[in-house]
This record gives C-alpha cells, structure tokens and sequence, in this order.
C-alpha cells in the first residue's frame, strides 16, 4: 500500500505548471498521502478518477484510437454484456 501513496507523490511533485495528475483506484480507507504544499503558485490540479466518470460515447472513440495507433496497449479487454 505503501508503494501506491509514494508514487502518488513522485506524480504530484513532478508535475509542471499547470499540470493534471488523475487518480485512478484507490487505497484502504483512512490511508493518508501527503506531498510539498509550497508549489500552491505552480497551479497544478489533482483529480480523483470513479466509476462513471467519464461519458462513454466520448470516451470510447478516443480509447479505440489509440489502442488501433499503438499509444495505448491493452493487455486485456473483458467484455460485459447487459
């Protein structure tokens, strides 16, 4: 668990100004990250990545893009029908 809340911070420490850090999964509850509050000025945003958070018929397409132009390797793709 540790490993998850260490390169949590090594994500936010390193990103420019302005950046985008997403979250995606999760930890125990009650786990606590913290990292360097002095790059308040750089403006960067931290973002917690749900299920249901983003719109299919807008992410789909760009997902499929690039996995067919090799940017995005997917090593396993279970389908689930309704």
């Amino acid at each position: 668990m540790r490993r998850k809340v260490d390169a949590f911070r090594v994500a936010v420490d390193v990103l420019r100004s302005l950046g985008h850090c997403a979250v995606v999964g999760g930890v125990r509850p009650g786990t606590l990250a913290s990292f360097d509050c002095g790059g308040q000025g750089k403006g960067v945003t931290i973002h917690a990545v749900v299920e249901g958070d983003a719109v299919p018929f807008e992410f789909i397409p760009i997902l499929e893009d690039l996995v067919r132009r090799g940017a995005c390797h997917l090593p396993r793709c279970d389908v689930f029908r309704i």
